[in-house]
């Protein structure tokens, strides 16, 4: 009886020992995954960062550009209208900056997003934390409830 007892403790110890290290390297599994989701994420603000920056100057360029070249063509036409000028002046300036807020709109919408993904990528990972920690307790006391249980045939 006292083997049997001895090769079921034994048994018990290998068991929990697995189930922790199981348990353990799941967490770990699961954590690199979240990891790698995490700064997929911020790779994907910076990128949004750049593109609404890029638009932003391709948009003031080409006012710019139109501008310049309205002026060009009231010097050729060898009008001076300025009432004119300052109408487009105004329209274009108009043009651009709800282009610009456009711009700055759509990148919030992505960067809200991401950053949204962020935060639950954080919550995951620590749902995983508690989840592997309950695993190891549960098969701490499960030890321990086969052992009460070894100790107590041995007792009968």
């Amino acid at each position: 009886m006292c083997v049997t007892a001895a090769v079921a403790a034994t048994a018990a110890v290998v068991g929990t020992g697995v189930s922790i290290a199981s348990a353990q390297a799941n967490a770990a599994q699961q954590r690199q995954a979240l990891e790698m989701e995490r700064k997929q994420l911020q790779d994907q603000r910076e990128v949004a960062r750049i593109q609404a920056a890029e638009a932003e100057a391709q948009r003031v360029s080409e006012y710019e550009r139109n501008r310049a070249s309205n002026l060009a063509y009231l010097a050729a036409s060898g009008t001076r209208s300025e009432s004119f000028l300052q109408g487009i002046e105004a329209a274009g300036e108009q043009a651009l900056a709800l282009d610009l807020a456009n711009i700055r709109s759509g990148f919030l919408t992505q960067d809200i997003g991401a950053m949204r993904g962020i935060r639950v990528n954080r919550m995951t990972r620590q749902a995983v934390n508690i989840s592997s920690s309950l695993q190891q307790i549960g098969a701490a006391a499960n030890l321990f409830g086969t052992a009460a249980q070894i100790k107590k045939g041995m007792d009968d």
